[in-house]
């Protein structure tokens, strides 16, 4: 089928030509589409019977996962038969439908604009929910360009390396430093740092057996609190961690 994509452009403030910027999630002058903002546009609106209209890179719209029926008309045949419409739930994507049961055509939250990724949904209807999608990539618990942190990855910074003389160094939901529990008050960052280390640590479970001579080890948790504990006495001693 031949159809046009004609350019979907907003009005520079200034009356120009100049050209937005691609990937701010705006459609803006010289691009079709930025990110999610599809600009109203629809595989349905370029002519096709359905399917899932995404953006590129270069803010073009992509209509890869668009569906035609190759008779430049939105009416469609299921399998042959006279019905007007796909049968949503039948786990087949098919004319007019963006997805069907787990079946989403190809699309996954980042061909759909949303860096952070996520999952996809299918409503009753068989059209695409993008609830579960996240629009960045904070909150994956890894750091990505952009974050001073994410969750519990800290980038190797600390209280200290950001000039403090101590206490217990967070991440905000924005992936971005927390640093009200950092202090220059010697004895508060003694408090937070041994209030922070021993309210995780546990006793542990040894395996061994005193009847049979077996050393035996203490379980994974039992280590993991040992080695904190060690640690912090060391700190408090001003030697660095083992």
């Amino acid at each position: 089928m031949a159809m046009g994509i004609f350019m979907l452009a907003a009005c520079s403030p200034d009356g120009g030509g100049s050209s937005g910027v691609c990937g701010n999630g705006v459609v803006e002058h010289g691009e079709e589409c930025d990110g999610t903002d599809l600009a109203g546009a629809t595989c349905g609106s370029l002519g096709f019977t359905g399917g899932v209209l995404t953006c590129s890179e270069q803010c073009q719209l992509n209509t890869s996962m668009c569906m035609s029926d190759g008779s430049g008309t939105n009416s469609s045949t299921n399998s042959g038969n006279s019905s007007t419409g796909a049968v949503c739930g039948n786990g087949v994507v098919e004319q007019g439908e963006e997805c069907d049961g787990t079946v989403f055509g190809g699309a996954t939250c980042e061909s759909l604009g949303f860096a952070g990724g996520g999952h996809l949904d299918c409503t009753a209807q068989c059209t695409v929910d993008t609830s579960g999608c996240f629009g960045t990539t904070c909150g994956n618990g890894h750091l990505d360009s952009g974050e001073e942190c994410d969750g519990t990855s800290l980038g190797g910074e600390s209280c200290e390396s950001l000039g403090y003389i101590g206490g217990i160094l967070r991440c905000r939901d924005s992936c971005t430093f927390d640093e009200s529990s950092c202090t220059n008050d010697a004895v508060q960052a003694v408090c937070e740092r041994w209030n922070s280390d021993v309210a995780t640590a546990q006793s542990g479970q040894w395996t061994g057996d005193v009847n049979s001579c077996d050393a035996g080890d203490y379980l994974a948790p039992g280590r993991d609190s040992a080695l904190k504990l060690t640690n912090l006495y060391r700190w408090l001693a001003a030697l660095s961690p083992v």
